[in-house]
């Protein structure tokens, strides 16, 4: 609802000299009340409809299906209503939202892609993204990192054989729990990479980085990590720093 301009608020504070007393007082105060009511509401509409704006251009930049972004928006109401964050900006509560709703519904989409749709840093969406599934109890599903490995394969026109190999790197990971709290997509990309080194697959850090839209900084320390502790590869092999 708007007001077309009409903000002026009703005040109190004349209203001991001028003898308002009794039921006119009560009156006046049930009016500033309901004024700010409407006034609240207002702010609402403005943050709802600027958050619709935002998914809209990122679901179509990332061509993000509307089932998902009304999802999205579904959340970002409710985390508007029942105020569970404040003073964090709109683009960083919708794209929380949106990192939710992906989630929620098995949709393949990193960090990295949201957070460059938005032009935000990774860490403010990953905080508040952790802050509203807490508050809110939902339960993402957990993806398996083995769901990327064919996607980034595809992508960097790598082999069968290559494909199969960094699927057996991420099971060794996962047997040995190297996964648990690690994007799944980040260990994927190391997996697939590890594979590359092994069957001397001439790819770069930088092209499976590209394949699995992420950095490379991140390909480079899930590697790391996996080389250290899988103990996978001959003693002679070496990390990659190009």
């Amino acid at each position: 609802m708007q007001d077309k301009g009409l903000s002026t608020l009703v005040g109190l504070a004349n209203e001991g000299s001028t003898g308002i007393v009794g039921r006119a007082r009560g009156d006046l105060k049930r009016l500033r009340k309901w004024q700010q009511k409407l006034s609240g509401f207002d702010s609402k509409e403005r943050s709802l409809s600027h958050a619709l704006i935002e998914l809209t251009r990122v679901g179509e930049r990332l061509n993000i299906s509307n089932h998902v972004l009304n999802e999205a928006s579904h959340i970002f109401r409710i985390v508007l209503e029942r105020k569970l964050v404040r003073g964090i900006s709109i683009s960083v509560m919708a794209a929380a939202s949106l990192c939710i709703a992906l989630r929620q519904e098995g949709v393949s989409r990193n960090l990295t892609e949201l957070s460059s749709a938005w032009d935000l840093e990774p860490k403010k969406i990953s905080r508040i993204y952790r802050l509203l599934t807490r508050q809110l109890r939902i339960k993402i599903p957990v993806v398996d990192p083995l769901n990327h490995v064919r996607k980034i394969c595809g992508r960097a026109g790598l082999s069968k054989k290559v494909m199969l190999e960094a699927e057996k790197i991420v099971r060794l990971a996962q047997r040995k729990k190297l996964t648990i709290g690690k994007s799944p997509i980040g260990t994927a990309s190391a997996a697939v990479y590890y594979a590359c080194v092994l069957m001397d697959a001439e790819k770069t850090q930088q092209e499976i980085a590209v394949a699995a839209n992420i950095t490379e900084v991140t390909l480079r320390n899930r590697y790391k990590n996996l080389n250290d502790h899988l103990e996978y590869a001959p003693p002679t092999h070496r990390i990659d720093s190009t």
